[in-house]
């Protein structure tokens, strides 16, 4: 999902932010699900981001930290408040309140949703940027996702909505 969003970050599709403390929960979160090797490549990525994106990385925001009913993702609203975001994509949408957002400027937003109406809005680049994120995530030396892995692989990525529609749009 990560890499679906840069690719359409990348091609002008959405305006990416992140603070330094969620590029290492993103390196923690890979180190849990997949290992050192892939925290270590995450961190990696990280870097690269800083560096393709210097004004996506924000610092926190200045006073109090936004309450929120998980204490731990305050920075996260706080990063989102910090780089003045309209909308902040997340799938933990139950630790993330809509009215207390929308009061604070903020639309939360499903990845699924977010993915969804961006190819309704701009559906060559998603195409490419779904092409390239996939592609990123298969092995050096390994072939891409098929035409009919794509959607299998999206929708195991969170994003059933998507999936159905690249299914449909396959005919």
């Amino acid at each position: 999902m990560r890499r679906l969003l840069l690719a359409a970050a990348g091609r002008g599709l959405l305006r990416p932010l992140w603070s330094a403390r969620v590029l290492e929960e993103w390196a923690r979160a890979a180190e849990r699900r997949h290992g050192l090797d892939e925290g270590r490549a995450v961190r990696a990525e990280g870097a690269l981001l800083d560096a393709l994106w210097p004004e996506a990385s924000v610092p926190p925001a200045e006073g109090p930290a936004p309450t929120l009913p998980d204490p731990d993702d305050a920075h996260v609203l706080a990063a989102a408040l910090a780089g003045r975001a309209e909308i902040l994509v997340t799938f933990n949408l139950r630790d993330f309140p809509a009215p207390k957002l929308r009061r604070l400027g903020l639309a939360p937003l499903h990845p699924d949703a977010a993915l969804w109406e961006l190819w309704g809005a701009a559906p060559e680049l998603m195409r490419a940027a779904t092409a390239e994120a996939l592609a990123a995530h298969v092995p050096p030396g390994a072939p891409s996702p098929s035409a009919e892995e794509g959607p299998r692989l999206v929708k195991r990525a969170g994003l059933p909505r998507l999936a159905r529609l690249m299914r449909r749009e396959m005919g």
